[in-house]
């Protein structure tokens, strides 16, 4: 009797020892720097210090991200420890859901227990959440809500369904293709009446909860197609070159290639034998949107966070994987473990990540300038830094609304001195700040006035070119992202 119990919980043990492995390891990996990693990670910061030493957040958003953060930061009391804690738990709740899910589907043991190691070596899930914790946060949301679709009790999957809404926008709509593609063979009108009610009613919460998927969210897409076709593994290892991968980080990246070809294959195989399988044909339609060849292929675009959800979600397809095999399966586990002391150090944050040291500088000069500040216009990751670290409003947006001049200033790069003086004047300077290499705190009508002389007095388009790049943001901030929103 007690050997029967000791088998019945010796899976679940196996898989949380998997998860507290895949927490431990991306852990240690992101505390290769002192600062928050990532281009996004001082953002959540500045929302977080906001809500612990104003009493709101900095911008209203209702994701699930940012209680769980609460929770830490009230047990640390340390604002980058508790962002870092929060990615390493979300990575062991992906090893976890991935495992559960293949469980469910395959009721292959085996199946599960590789699929979980394979979270733990992949290279891709410890950039990914180094980068991106809230996707990572809707990722699993949506995983446990496929995993549990089919559970009796239809409470659970539909609490993990709205559980998805607060999570993130994308993968909010891809539980909704998945939800789709599940009953796309099921001709009954309820559930077409039921779709119906949902959108309604979800259209209207959306309206009045701000950080969840809107109407406004769509102009988010505005110039994210091409008419030129692209790979998007091919591009992101061309994006990155040598340089910034490693050799188990393109080995992973061929496998997810080759093994979603290869499911693809099985599906075709299993319609030419008149065998369905819903699950199997819901996940080929999510991971042909992740890579919709007529995305257009940008760091900063929707095609790149698409392309980085196909690569990690790939052991879901380990469900179509024969259970006769298990043998060679159960080989491939401890080699996959062994390996993940090693894939992780594939995130580099001197080579991923911002040059935060840099930023401190500036940050530090920003705070000393003695100019009357109301809002400063600065470049990605940067103005997060500055905003979280001296308080200062930073965005990378020339704002949407009306500023007195004498308020409104500018962190310009790549930029030199002399040029400044030249276009806009000696009696101006007085009005500019060095702060670090390339860096001047600049009040922004008078770098507007640089920005046109350069063109009417000299026409020097090699330095307006060099000046007119995303570390100079000329864009007004979009709808979507106002801070109430």
């Amino acid at each position: 009797m007690q050997e029967i119990t000791g088998k019945k919980y010796l899976l679940p043990l196996t898989l949380t020892t998997l998860s507290v492995a895949s927490f431990f390891l991306r852990f240690f990996s992101l505390q290769q720097t002192e600062f928050a990693n990532g281009w996004d990670g001082y953002f959540y910061l500045v929302q977080l210090k906001s809500f612990f030493e104003e009493g709101s957040m900095h911008s209203s958003d209702y994701s699930l991200i940012y209680p769980l953060m609460f929770v830490i930061q009230w047990l640390t009391g340390d604002y980058v420890l508790t962002y870092k804690i929060t990615s390493a738990l979300l990575c062991a709740l992906f090893t976890l859901a991935v495992s559960v899910f293949v469980l469910r589907y395959s009721k292959n043991k085996t199946l599960s227990l590789m699929a979980g190691a394979f979270t733990v070596f992949s290279p891709q899930l410890t950039f990914f959440v180094s980068q991106y914790p809230k996707n990572l946060l809707g990722v699993d949301m949506l995983i446990l809500y496929m995993a549990f679709f089919r559970h009796r009790y239809k409470a659970l999957p539909a609490g993990l369904f709205i559980l998805n809404l607060f999570g993130h926008r994308v993968t909010f709509i891809l539980s909704v293709v998945f939800t789709i593609c599940m009953f796309l063979s099921q001709k009954h009108l309820k559930w077409l009446l039921y779709g119906f009610l949902g959108i309604v009613t979800l259209g209207t919460i959306t309206v009045l909860i701000p950080g969840l998927i809107n109407l406004h969210d769509f102009e988010r897409f505005s110039g994210e197609f091409s008419l030129t076709p692209q790979f998007a593994p091919l591009s992101f290892i061309n994006e990155f070159t040598n340089e910034k991968l490693t050799m188990l980080w393109k080995a992973e990246i061929m496998f997810a290639v080759l093994f979603y070809a290869f499911s693809v294959f099985l599906l075709v195989r299993m319609f030419l034998k008149k065998e369905h399988n819903r699950i199997h044909f819901s996940l080929i339609i999510l991971f042909a949107i992740l890579l919709f060849p007529f995305f257009r292929w940008s760091l900063e675009g929707f095609s790149f966070r698409m392309y980085l959800l196909f690569v990690i979600m790939v052991p879901l397809l380990f469900i179509n994987l024969p259970g006769r095999l298990n043998t060679a399966f159960m080989v491939t586990i401890p080699s996959l473990l062994v390996l993940s002391f090693f894939s992780t150090q594939s995130y580099d944050p001197q080579k991923h990540d911002p040059p935060y040291a840099k930023y401190e500088v500036v940050a530090q000069k920003v705070s000393q300038s003695g100019f009357d500040i109301e809002l400063i216009i600065g470049h990605k990751a940067l103005a997060e830094y500055v905003t979280y670290s001296s308080g200062i409003d930073v965005m990378p947006w020339i704002p949407d609304y009306k500023i007195e001049k004498e308020k409104l200033w500018r962190i310009a790069a790549d930029v030199r001195e002399l040029e400044l003086e030249y276009y806009i004047g000696e009696e101006n300077m007085k009005y500019v700040k060095r702060l670090n290499m390339g860096y001047f705190l600049i009040r922004e009508d008078l770098w507007q006035l640089f920005l046109k002389l350069v063109i009417e007095k000299d026409n020097d388009t090699e330095l307006y070119n060099r000046v007119n790049t995303w570390k100079n943001p000329s864009e007004v901030r979009p709808y979507y992202l106002g801070k109430n929103r």
